[in-house]
């Protein structure tokens, strides 16, 4: 079943940086259906869609969290993830 992740960035300075550290356009992550970021009061949200929990793991293990401790940035919440039971594409 696929899953949703929610989680936030101090900025999008910061956001931007980790983004350039993991460089999805060129080695996209397993498993990602969506990427969404927008600011909501000074933060980055940021949501992701993935296939399965697995893939999110994965790439959470890997990568993101390493992105994360590379740029020096820690959420200003905890990641919520959620099961999705409907995703729509249009």
């Amino acid at each position: 079943m696929a899953v949703v992740l929610t989680i936030s960035a101090p900025t999008k300075q910061s956001y931007e940086a980790v983004m350039d550290v993991l460089d999805i356009d060129a080695d996209p992550p397993r498993g990602l259906i969506c990427h969404t970021a927008c600011e909501v009061d000074g933060e980055v949200s940021v949501t992701d869609v993935w296939e399965t929990q697995a893939d999110l793991d994965t790439f959470f293990e890997t990568r993101l969290g390493k992105a994360m401790a590379e740029v020096g940035i820690q959420p200003s919440q905890p990641p919520v993830f959620r099961e999705t039971f409907n995703i729509y594409r249009g």
